[in-house]
């Protein structure tokens, strides 16, 4: 009979070790790039927290070309880093503080995401404006819209017209698969156009009003 009870003591023992080796999976496992919308004139040491690790940050204006894996929580968190005058316990070194400066909401579906930091004027902290690249939803050789502003904006590619409406996000019916030159023109409120080469790539178009982030 003590034997048996023996026996139960290391089976409980044994799962319980297996259950405290076996990590959480992360709540969101995906790629974003992040960018400045606009560079804020203060110089800022930002790092993206996720469950592991802190990552620092080098953004660029406007530029989504660096692609950071993240493992984490939905909730995502750009902080800046203090350092306490206490000291860890442990380590006897002074102690790393995180202080926000931006966070936004992953949802499930979220696999390649594109995230602009727009500095808050008076603030040290930035609101963040989250777009979805999935290939399936945002394929290569395609355009896409964000409209900023208040009024309803127009594009023109290649003769084909798509609309944006004010603070939505518009995608091009059309999608090209080689690299060509194609008539472009956009129209909100007071004109704006150019012209540009379509290839193989991605293409995201910002639109906003004349007045803000000068």
């Amino acid at each position: 009979m003590s034997l048996l009870r023996s026996l139960g003591v290391c089976l409980i023992g044994t799962l319980i070790t297996l259950s405290a080796a076996i990590e959480k999976p992360p709540e969101r496992d995906c790629t974003l790039r992040l960018s400045w919308w606009v560079v804020p004139e203060k110089e800022y040491e930002l790092y993206l927290l996720n469950d592991k690790e802190a990552i620092p940050l080098s953004l660029a204006r406007l530029s989504i070309s660096q692609a950071i894996p993240y493992k984490g929580k939905a909730e995502v968190v750009i902080a800046q880093k203090e350092i306490s005058q206490e000291l860890d316990k442990k380590s006897g070194k002074p102690k790393e503080n995180w202080i926000p400066y931006a966070t936004f909401k992953l949802k499930a579906e979220d696999v390649d995401v594109a995230v602009f930091l727009l500095p808050e004027e008076g603030k040290d902290s930035a609101k963040a404006k989250s777009l979805d690249l999935n290939p399936t939803t945002f394929p290569y050789g395609s355009v896409m819209i964000v409209n900023y502003t208040q009024g309803r904006v127009a594009c023109n590619l290649g003769g084909g017209v798509f609309f944006a409406e004010s603070g939505e996000i518009a995608h091009s019916p059309k999608v090209f698969a080689e690299q060509t030159e194609t008539p472009f023109a956009l129209a909100v409120l007071e004109a704006n156009g150019g012209q540009h080469s379509r290839s193989q790539r991605r293409t995201a178009l910002a639109a906003l009003d004349s007045n803000q982030y000068e």
